[in-house]
């Protein structure tokens, strides 16, 4: 066993910029991906461990152990405190507060405790009984968004999960504006960042963990039987949920609970029109290709890029020895073009069938909300797929704008013309 190989210099500053948020690099990271791939599948870039193949990366994931999810902490941490601001440095600890009680950055018993608290309200058959209630925001926000036959759908994509999960927890749809806001400044604190968008997250925190107090205590008095908030807040007495884990599960559902499923939609179907053929398959049949179409585009245009971990302890991956403390990043992308487990990976095929992509996570950390997120975009798709199949993108793909950071690259606005 060895320590894991450097990149080439070449591979090192194309590598560096894209975990850095270039623009630029976001734009297309797959051929990025397939040179690391063909290099190895770990790779040294100093207090970052970064793995690319596919058996590498569902290692990773499900080595729950020995590889934390608790990322706030270990060499790379300590390497970006370094250039803080004393300012910067104080807000940094306030976001890793506030990660110690999220499922995300938990392990062990502590997730799993968590974990059950929420999973009693995201069982597929509960999510099934949304179908209504996601159709219906569906065909209001096209009709809202809809202007002389162009609507931008990255709107839509963003506004669709959001209405869900703010519905879910009984909050006001008033309240959509400030959530958003909020939440994309978390978003932009993920992953490898700079002091700056640390001090901004925890400027939203700071708002947002108000405004969750305020709610939770306001739905306490009278929670719906049966509900989301119910389930949390009568898990304060069955589970003893600390108040503060009440409030930080409250922001990251509300957080989580729809980025994931923004880039699947918006992403998915800037991909799907990049494809024509693939898109009138889809249109063909809308109704039976749209699950197996949802499927393949969790592994096509991996919604999350990247998985985050530090190792508590030397842990050997595909032959190579990640040393302890060292920060772990699983390029989820990389690993679902991987030619060694996926026929043609590069194409886009809506009828591709069992696909067993590593979209939404895999082992003990996998993405709680998956039954949600296929309902979400199944509904989406069977949509837009029946009423409009002769859209079209509006401006060419090269004028699209993206932006995000490696974990969540997002393209900025999504012009399509819904009856060209």
């Amino acid at each position: 066993m060895t320590v894991a190989s450097a990149p080439s210099i070449d591979l090192l500053d194309r590598l560096r910029d894209y975990l850095g948020g270039d623009p630029a690099a976001l734009v297309d990271p797959y051929p990025l991906f397939r040179d690391l791939r063909e290099a190895g599948a770990v790779h040294d870039l100093g207090t970052t461990v970064v793995v690319s193949r596919y058996d590498a990366v569902k290692a990773v994931l499900l080595d729950a152990s020995r590889l934390s999810s608790r990322t706030f902490v270990g060499s790379r941490v300590e390497e970006m405190q370094a250039t803080m601001t004393g300012e910067e440095r104080s807000a940094f600890d306030e976001l890793v507060r506030f990660d110690s009680n999220s499922m995300q950055h938990t392990d062990g018993d502590r997730h799993g405790r968590l974990r059950r608290i929420v999973g009693r309200s995201f069982t597929p058959r509960r999510i099934e009984l949304l179908r209504a209630r996601v159709e219906d925001f569906t065909n209001e926000l096209i009709a809202s968004l809809e202007v002389n036959g162009v609507a931008d759908l990255r709107e839509f994509s963003y506004q669709l999960p959001l209405k869900v999960v703010v519905d879910l927890l009984d909050a006001p749809q008033s309240m959509m504006p400030a959530i958003r806001g909020w939440s994309e400044a978390i978003g932009e604190s993920r992953g490898i960042t700079t002091g700056a968008r640390v001090a901004a997250a925890a400027r939203a925190l700071t708002e947002f963990r108000a405004y969750v107090e305020s709610l939770a205590a306001e739905l306490r008095n009278d929670p719906r039987d049966g509900s989301l908030v119910g389930t949390l807040i009568n898990a304060e007495a069955e589970e003893k949920l600390t108040t503060e884990e009440l409030t930080t599960m409250f922001i990251v559902i509300l957080f989580a609970g729809h980025e994931t499923t923004t880039n699947l939609l918006s992403i998915g179907l800037l991909d799907l029109l990049r494809h024509p053929d693939q898109w009138q398959r889809l249109c063909a049949a809308p109704a039976a290709t749209a699950p197996s179409a949802v499927e393949e585009l969790l592994r096509y245009s991996n919604p999350v890029q990247t998985i985050n971990r530090v190792a508590l302890e030397d842990v050997e991956i595909a032959d190579s020895r990640i040393p302890e403390r060292r920060a772990v990043v699983g390029l989820l992308g990389a690993a679902n073009r991987d030619p060694a487990v996926f026929e043609n990976p590069d194409t886009l095929d809506v009828c591709r069938g069992d696909v067993p992509h590593l979209g939404l996570g895999h082992g003990p950390h996998f993405c709680l909300g998956s039954a949600l997120t296929r309902l979400e975009a199944q509904t989406a798709f069977v949509t837009l797929a029946s009423r409009f199949p002769d859209m079209e993108l509006a401006v060419a793909p090269d004028e699209l704008t993206w932006s995000g950071n490696a974990m969540l690259r997002k393209v900025e606005a999504l012009p399509i013309a819904l009856n060209a």
